[in-house]
């Protein structure tokens, strides 16, 4: 008796809270579409991007390809991410992963990044779509990796880019060893 009042509380709550997704438009339907064919390690660029620094609580744009690299290779060293982030090898800048080229091209043309003309290069930042997903990701997130991201974008978001590479570069040796601007600056690094 107990047990079937029990079952049936149950199953009426269940079904009030049942959506025929059928109804719905294409943006509430988005986001599980979004979880399904999103490169797994291109959450990285958007948690990157929507993270907050020096000017804004969130979604602080960054100044180029490079940067934007640069911060997530530093926000997996240093919160020690091993699943579904990029595999750094090094490069003519330092570490570098090929996904990441496709990644940014996938986010761009499925507008969730924004790429525009800023003073001295491209700057990334996210559209409200990215903006949106980004935000769900961030919830999913770890406290460490959360305080981790905020802090790369606090401390190398407005340095110049010489200063982070010869910081990437003088921190984690091993990826200088192929790189363009290291051998054309040694001093530096």
């Amino acid at each position: 008796m107990i047990f079937d009042k029990i079952y049936n509380g149950i199953n009426a709550f269940i079904s009030k809270k049942m959506v025929d997704v059928s109804n719905l438009n294409k943006e509430e339907k988005s986001f599980s579409d979004f979880v399904e064919i999103i490169p797994k390690t291109a959450k990285w660029i958007l948690l990157m991007l929507f993270a907050g620094g020096n000017i804004r609580k969130y979604n602080e744009p960054i100044s180029g390809r490079i940067r934007l690299l640069k911060e997530i290779f530093l926000l997996k060293q240093q919160a020690k991410i091993k699943e579904d982030i990029y595999e750094f090898r090094p490069y003519k800048y330092g570490p570098f992963a090929n996904e990441f080229l496709k990644d940014m091209d996938f986010l761009k043309e499925n507008g969730y990044i924004l790429e525009r003309e800023g003073l001295g290069g491209l700057i990334y930042q996210l559209t409200p779509k990215g903006i949106k997903h980004a935000d769900v990701l961030y919830d999913e997130l770890d406290e460490n990796i959360k305080r981790r991201l905020f802090g790369i974008k606090v401390r190398f978001n407005d340095m110049a880019l010489n200063d982070l590479l010869d910081y990437v570069y003088s921190t984690y040796p091993k990826y200088a060893e192929k790189s363009e601007y290291f051998n054309n600056n040694p001093e530096g690094a």
